[in-house]
């Protein structure tokens, strides 16, 4: 009997445990890895993200039997065998293999293991999201079939989903007029998976469209982004993101299979976790590209994977070259490699510092490497020790999980089901599967399912519009539902009595769609939980405020919809009194403010500029200055500083000349055109194409906006177009458009005169393209300046009210990558709503006994001028002047400019700030 050959302490042959110093640690921390707790994840308590390391043992040729020793392990575990399966890397492939095939070889057999009888005690395993990408990988077409690729690809696409299913077609078997019927009952039953609209029908569809590499919105549907997966495609895509895709495709497979809803019965019976053991992995036949994907992934994606990695190989990955190159030397080498014997004192130091290589996606952040040492001498000693260890013991699952129970709870919740049916209609499952609500929630009245998809309303207790996002953004508007019961529990105490307390809506423009990066709207809602929060832990005098976050559509196209709910809550809550916030000066905007006002609501916005909204509603008013006054200050910045006779190389001539788009109902885009041409033409510059007063429609630098207008002119050029007309100007470009077109005039000058770029300065909007790193440094050799209506902080560290409970209470989202207010959306929604407070605060001070409704707190807001103005984070609020003024005066405009990923620096400000005096060349407004 060889060495491999012993009696397992079962009593079954099988590959003995080789005995070395540090075996029973090794086990002892496998067990603790694989081990899944009863409620919750991970296997230890762990603050903030969690995870399970991927354990990389290094072993020499004389331990190459570890991995299948530890297989043999899980196999014979009690009470079941741990779900588990192994793969042995070839050591044939050199470096010229292809990775991509290696690791699609490798995930193909570890998926075929995992799916199989011996792994299924606890429910079968289905891996739909990775088959599936793994069919379109190999799916190629002759150059005949390459004409019509798209359609032939739909028609390979039903005859997989029926095959895959169900066997064989069972059109076969009929004649030609019964095949025709079930050809087109399959063609519609393949639509329906397709749109993956029902709950738990077509997921893996649905699942491919969301996840985040490749860029599947390019260009929006299945079959589209199938066809750049086919064999004759996806050569030219980015090798390293159609390798997450795979991994993030079998990783999220078996996150399904662990996931409590809807299969919570078998998800409570798998008691451990799933194990791969990837063997004899190197640098050149894919292991060691593997587990760096996982981690690239985990990284990512930031969802918990149930999942226990263990690699076995001569040398510890990942190797130099597998990290890169260009990696900076604190980058490339963070391990540190433990003996054996110090498993678990390794896996406690792993966990001390994962969370911050994980939040800074560290190249190295989920690895835990151990050296195995070669076999002792005299194994005896070691060997007694393994023997005390005779297998892996888990708990059995819970009473209620185990199968002949779970028949009875079937019966039952079937009759639930069929109780609950006669509420559930199709539009309620659709509305269900976009927005993950049902008619029985409470917020289900006001929220709804539009016909473009967007999912709008008001959540008043419970719905997180952003739940699709990542856990750090979700968390975001999570905060604002905590403090709101926080609140409402001080209202009830009696040392708060005399507290004002009020509820009001913070209604915005959102993208609810998956997301992993922080915008502006989520800034905003930053913006508002911090002074929300502020003001629950104030003094006696600070008053108790809700907040109703309300979404109007990704382009406030619903915005008259959302405010009749708003209306409805009102009619219903007499503590609501008004509404901050609002987003992007559009002609839907405008029609919004009327809505609210019909309503009787105040309304006080964030960063709406254009002239048209504070003459929609006189119970309207905006904490940022209007057009006029940003054009007034970019006229003066351009000829004080950057037509000045001193400026040196980057002197212009005094001419100008503004892009914007072609859509008149972007009210933002044409107000500030016509503005920013008056405001120069007074400062002696020549505006070019006509972008003056009466005539400032006829701007012929106008460009076609990202989404369709009706308004656009035919003849209307693509913002990269312009942008490399724009290369030899010698005046003044001004931007006057949104971030995306921004981009992509950006690009085009980039494209074609990068060593000599033109002199641009953008408007306000710009600050949200400038306040993302990755894309201010997509082009740095194209510096630009742009205007900001308040001087964001490129951190949470700044001293600031604002920023200090930020800090507090978005620990993961500041110490993030991104620069969290450099825009200042954050800080333009905290004075919105401090606006609000004030005035409720006012309202009470002398007068315990006046109400708060919407009609006292709009007087109240009136009053915020002269000494009782506000000193706000964008600096002084003052509505004076007149009775009825809605912008404040004298308001902060800041000139910044950014020169590629580096924090854009301050060039100028106008305007009252309690911090900064206004520049010598500012004009009095």
């Amino acid at each position: 009997m060889t060495t491999t050959d012993r009696i397992h302490p079962t009593g079954r042959p099988g590959t003995a445990m080789p005995a070395f110093e540090g075996a029973p640690q090794v086990l002892k921390l496998l067990r603790k890895l694989v081990t899944r707790p009863l409620l919750g994840e991970v296997p230890v308590d762990q603050r903030g993200r969690r995870g399970i390391p991927m354990l990389c043992l290094s072993r020499g040729e004389e331990q190459a039997e570890l991995l299948t020793a530890l297989a043999d392990q899980l196999k014979n575990a009690t009470p079941r065998r741990v779900p588990h399966a192994r793969h042995s890397f070839t050591a044939e492939a050199d470096d010229s293999a292809d990775q991509t095939e290696l690791i699609l070889v490798a995930l193909r057999d570890l998926a075929v293991q995992l799916s199989t009888g011996a792994n299924t005690k606890y429910g079968r395993m289905r891996f739909s999201r990775f088959h599936l990408v793994d069919w379109l990988l190999r799916q190629e077409f002759s150059e005949a079939d390459d004409v019509d690729l798209r359609a032939r690809l739909s028609l390979r696409s039903r005859r997989r989903d029926r095959l895959s299913r169900d066997g064989e077609p069972a059109a076969e078997a009929f004649d030609s007029r019964w095949a025709v019927l079930l050809r087109a009952v399959g063609a519609i039953r393949f639509a329906v998976r397709l749109r993956g609209r029902i709950p738990g029908v077509g997921n893996e569809y649905r699942w491919l469209l969301r996840q985040p590499y490749l860029a599947p919105q390019d260009p929006g549907t299945f079959i589209g982004f199938a066809e750049r997966l086919t064999r004759n495609l996806n050569v030219y895509e980015d090798q390293g993101q159609l390798q997450r895709l795979i991994v993030n495709a079998f990783l999220e497979d078996v996150r399904a299979a662990h996931r409590p809803f809807p299969r919570f019965l078998r998800a409570f019976r798998r008691t451990t976790y799933t194990v791969l053991l990837l063997d004899r992995i190197t640098p050149a036949n894919g292991g060691n590209r593997l587990l760096r994907l996982i981690n690239d992934v985990r990284n990512d994606i930031g969802a918990f994977d149930p999942l226990v990695v263990v690699s076995g190989s001569t040398v510890i990955p990942p190797d130099p070259a597998e990290l890169g190159a260009a990696d900076d030397e604190g980058q490339t080498r963070a391990l540190e490699t433990r003996p054996a014997v110090e498993a678990e004192d390794a896996y406690e130091h792993w966990l001390t510092l994962f969370a911050h290589y994980s939040r800074t996606r560290h190249h190295t952040a989920w690895y835990l490497p151990l050296e195995i040492p070669p076999p002792p001498a005299e194994p005896q000693r070691h060997r007694r020790q393994l023997d005390g260890i005779r297998r892996f013991a888990f708990r059995s699952p819970p009473w209620w999980a185990r199968r002949r129970y779970t028949r009875t709870v079937a019966v039952l919740l079937a009759a639930a089901v069929a109780a609950g049916t006669g509420q559930l209609t199709i539009g309620s499952v659709q509305t269900y599967q976009a927005c993950g609500i049902l008619p029985w929630d409470r917020d289900a009245a006001t929220i709804a399912l539009r016909d473009d998809g967007e999912c709008v309303g008001v959540s008043g207790d419970s719905h997180v519009f952003l739940d699709g996002g990542s856990p750090a953004i979700s968390a975001i508007e999570r905060q604002i539902l905590t403090t709101n019961r926080d609140v409402e529990a001080a209202h009830r105490q009696e040392e708060n009595a005399n507290r004002p307390y009020a509820t009001i809506v913070y209604l915005v423009a959102m993208d609810t769609g998956e997301t992993t990066e922080l915008n502006s709207t989520h800034e905003g809602l930053m913006g508002i939980a911090a002074a929300q929060r502020r003001l629950l832990d104030g003094g006696p005098e600070s008053p108790l405020i809700r907040v109703h976050v309300a979404n109007a559509g990704s382009r406030m196209q619903h915005g008259e919809w959302v405010a009749q709910q708003v209306g409805r809550l009102a009619d219903e809550d007499d503590t609501l009194v008004g509404v901050v916030g609002l987003d992007q000066s559009r002609e839907a905007t405008r029609r919004t403010i009327r809505a609210l006002s019909n309503e009787g609501l105040p309304m006080v916005a964030a960063t709406l500029s254009a002239a048209q909204m504070p003459a929609a509603s006189p119970l309207y008013r905006q904490v940022s200055p209007d057009n006029a006054r940003e054009a007034e200050v970019a006229a003066a910045f351009a000829s004080n500083v950057l037509a000045a006779a001193d400026a040196g190389p980057a002197e212009i001539t005094r001419e100008i000349r503004i892009l914007s788009p072609a859509d008149e109902n972007d009210l933002y885009a044409t107000d500030l055109t016509s503005k920013v041409g008056d405001a120069f033409a007074a400062q002696g510059f020549h505006v070019e194409g006509a972008a003056v007063g009466d005539d400032a429609g006829s701007n012929r630098f106008r460009y076609l906006p990202r989404e369709d207008s009706d308004t656009a002119p035919p003849d209307a050029l693509r913002a990269n177009e312009l942008g490399r007309q724009s290369c030899d100007y010698p005046g003044l470009i001004f931007f006057a458009g949104r971030p995306d077109e921004f981009n992509s005039f950006l690009s085009g000058v980039s494209g074609r005169c990068q060593d000599d770029p033109p002199t641009i300065l953008g408007g306000d909007d710009i600050s949200r393209f400038a306040a993302d790193r990755e894309d201010r440094g997509r082009w740095p050799t194209v510096p630009f300046h742009y205007l900001s209506f308040a001087v964001g902080s490129p951190s949470c560290n700044s001293p600031s009210n604002l920023y200090t409970t930020m800090r507090e209470l978005f620990e993961d989202v500041c110490n993030a990558t991104i620069d969290p207010s450099l825009d200042g959306h954050a800080a333009l929604a905290y004075d919105a709503f401090d606006v609000f407070a004030t005035a409720i605060t006012n309202l009470q001070r002398n007068n315990l006994q006046i109400p708060v409704r919407p009609g006292m707190v709009q007087h109240e807001l009136s009053r915020i001028h002269g000494e009782g103005s506000l000193s706000g984070e964008t600096g002084r609020i003052n509505f004076g002047g007149s009775v009825d003024q809605q912008v404040p005066e004298d308001k902060v405009v800041a000139v910044l400019v950014s020169q590629g990923s580096g924090v854009p620096e301050l060039q100028g400000l106008c305007g009252a700030h309690q911090n900064r005096d206004p520049e010598g060349w500012c004009e009095t407004p």
